[in-house]
């Protein structure tokens, strides 16, 4: 039971676990909850698995590259399986 509940908390906001400084922050910042703690989920995933977050990085490089070649207009159904292969995916 509990590991679903991880594994929910992981995917959704656990709106449940809000502190008293989130209240005051709402009157500043309205929905500041959601931005808060979703950035701290990702800052733990970019901790946890740095080569997704390698993988993005080499994939807007490899996006880049082909918008200044032309390549991103002539062929939009392929652009992303080239972008993959180009960042090494099989």
């Amino acid at each position: 039971m509990r590991y679903g509940e991880q594994l929910r908390d992981a995917a959704l906001l656990n709106y449940t676990r809000r502190y008293g400084i989130d209240n005051y922050l709402n009157l500043i910042y309205p929905y500041q909850f959601w931005y808060t703690r979703t950035m701290m989920n990702w800052a733990m995933r970019m901790i946890d698995r740095p080569a997704w977050f390698a993988m993005y990085a080499r994939m807007r490089r490899v996006q880049r590259e082909m918008e200044r070649k032309g390549l991103n207009q002539q062929m939009p159904a392929l652009r992303s399986l080239r972008v993959l292969r180009a960042c090494g995916a099989p």
